[in-house]
């Protein structure tokens, strides 16, 4: 009896073992689909993540380029995006002492360039525990990868260390459902390391 207890315990634990194994190598977890990436800017050390459908820019994030991430197109011969993360670092001057600053002097500017620009929301927002703002609005406009098109467009202002950081997420409106959800993860998921 002691016998067949034992190697009932022995299979249930080697099988336990196995279906972690398996659930660990298959990507079964809260965040599978997304990649995490760690990045220094402006002095500034921070990480995020974004959906691995999605492919980063190289440029210069280091020397004021903004850093990208689009999504494109599947099977797009032109690499045309449908969807746009953006990342950039501004430096806090007379013009613009603060991200709210930032923001109204942005805010004027989209709706110049912008054609049919309708802001949609402008409320208070927390990452990683920093208070910031964001507008959410629409309008046709392209960007560094999305074409010419009418866009769904999600931006937070926020000030930390000297800086401002503007987190902008940009998709195309006919593409937009799930948009919303992938925005709020790489907001939720933004923090600050410094």
């Amino acid at each position: 009896m002691i016998n067949k207890r034992k190697t009932f315990l022995i299979y249930a634990i080697a099988f336990f073992i196995l279906l972690c194994v398996v659930l660990f190598f298959s990507g079964c977890s809260d965040n599978s689909g997304y990649k995490k990436v760690t990045l220094i800017k402006a002095g500034i050390r921070f990480s995020f993540e974004y959906p691995s459908s999605y492919s980063v820019f190289k440029n210069d994030f280091q020397n004021g380029d903004p850093l990208i991430i689009p999504r494109y197109l599947p099977d797009s011969q032109k690499k045309e995006a449908d969807r746009e993360i953006r990342i950039e670092t501004f430096i806090i001057d007379a013009n613009y002492p603060n991200a709210n600053a930032l923001l109204n002097g942005f805010f004027d500017k989209l709706q110049g360039l912008w054609a049919q620009f309708e802001l949609l929301e402008r409320s208070s927002v927390q990452v990683s525990g920093i208070d910031g703002e964001m507008i959410v609005f629409s309008g046709l406009s392209k960007t560094a990868f999305i074409n010419l098109g009418q866009l769904k467009c999600w931006e937070v202002y926020l000030d930390y260390k000297g800086q401002i950081l503007t987190l902008a997420f940009y998709s195309k409106i006919n593409v937009a459902d799930g948009a919303e959800a992938e925005f709020e993860h790489f907001i939720e998921s933004f923090k600050f390391l410094d």
